[in-house]
């Protein structure tokens, strides 16, 4: 038996790029396939928040995450649930966002939704691979949060926070403020109000 070199790489990139060294039809397939993915998380994604009673910005940003998850990072898919993703963006937006949950209560819910799922997609999940997708080492989907997806999504995942986004926004309004932007009016123009 001869070994097959698989090359996969570990992002594909977003849907308007094109993948080197892909055919044409194996990059619309490829972009096609990823859109479906993405889609499905979304609603799974949407599903998951309605019944942790989360505000919608909290499902955008978990579908931010899971966007990003798919295109820039593809290589956490590999020997891996989709569900997995989601729960783990749904538990990494909640903690930047200071929600206080825990993920054992992420999983029931998921449970309720997803009722047929199995054990292993919580319970067994991939830690480790080599390149030719041979697991390594398996453990649960907590230990996989730390030890694989927030390494690879922390950065991301903080850029997403609500609190985050307040605070650049926060920022602009004081520089334009300090340049006597802040109301369109130069400063000599502005009205004193008494």
């Amino acid at each position: 038996m001869t070994d097959i070199a698989i090359h996969v790489p570990k992002a594909f990139g977003s849907p308007e790029q094109s993948y080197p060294g892909a055919d044409a039809r194996a990059d619309r397939s490829i972009k096609l396939l990823l859109r479906k993915v993405v889609k499905l998380a979304e609603i799974r994604a949407r599903n998951l928040c309605e019944r942790l009673s989360t505000d919608p910005h909290i499902t955008q940003q978990v579908n931010r995450v899971v966007h990003h998850s798919v295109y820039e990072h593809t290589h956490l898919l590999f020997n891996r649930h989709l569900d997995q993703i989601i729960l783990c963006s749904v538990y990494g937006v909640c903690k930047v966002n200071k929600i206080p949950t825990q993920f054992k209560h992420i999983i029931e819910e998921y449970k309720k939704i997803q009722y047929l799922c199995a054990p292993e997609i919580f319970r067994n999940v991939v830690i480790e691979q080599t390149e030719d997708f041979k697991v390594l080492r398996r453990e649960d989907i907590i230990k996989f949060y730390n030890i694989t997806f927030i390494p690879v999504i922390k950065k991301f995942l903080v850029s997403q926070s609500f609190s985050n986004t307040l605070e650049t926004i926060n920022k602009q309004l004081r520089s334009k403020s300090e340049e006597g932007l802040d109301d369109g009016m130069p400063p000599s123009k502005r009205h004193k109000v008494t």
